[in-house]
């Protein structure tokens, strides 16, 4: 099995920003999370709440990769208006927020796992 490789740092365009600038970031991560999501690795599906808004719910599909880790391959995040945010290895990022780029650390993070199916129905917006 070849060994996929996601790179976690977002480049940030060229030098570095002095304090106060803001540096046009490009997300990098496409290629390494499309081989990932392509594979047929391990999927785990997660939901919790954010820590400092008990009305969003985050939702998040996941594929282990070969060192272990817990990598989001789509999120959704739901919030208390019901408005929806959806990040995916299709759509990585826009103005209001991004797939996250760390691995997910459920135990650690207070998300509860939950079926394949039930995923499926929030994400579709059922």
């Amino acid at each position: 099995m070849s060994r996929i490789v996601v790179p976690y740092v977002r480049s940030g365009g060229q030098g570095a920003a002095r304090s106060g600038q803001s540096v046009p970031v490009r997300d990098v991560r496409g290629p390494a999370l499309s081989e990932l999501d392509n594979s047929d690795r391990r999927r785990g599906y997660w939901f919790g709440l954010a820590p400092d808004d008990a009305e969003e719910r985050w939702y998040f599909e996941a594929v282990q990769d070969t060192d272990g880790r817990w990598i989001a391959v789509r999120q959704l995040t739901i919030l208390g208006d019901g408005s929806r945010r959806a990040y995916s290895v299709d759509h990585l990022e826009d103005e209001s927020g991004f797939l996250t780029d760390a691995p997910l650390e459920p135990e650690e993070s207070g998300l509860d796992e939950i079926a394949a199916d039930e995923w499926q129905r929030v994400w579709s917006g059922a």
